[in-house]
């Protein structure tokens, strides 16, 4: 589970691999958290991109076990 410290309204979350490839993303979440499911995915270090109605954007890193 991803948790926000502000709710989200429409916003776009976009999980991106150390090659910069794009290999999750979801739409439209609004509230404080959502799940991630990341049984798709590789082991390893993620960059996490947060876009919310092109007002506030946040990155962070996100590792998988």
């Amino acid at each position: 589970m991803v948790k926000f410290n502000k709710p989200l309204q429409n916003a776009t979350v976009t999980l991106i691999d150390i090659y910069g490839k794009p290999v999750f993303q979801q739409i439209n979440i609004s509230g404080k958290s959502f799940y991630l499911k990341s049984e798709n995915l590789s082991s390893g270090i993620y960059f996490f991109k947060v876009l919310e109605s092109e007002k506030y954007s946040a990155t962070s890193t996100v590792r998988i076990f």
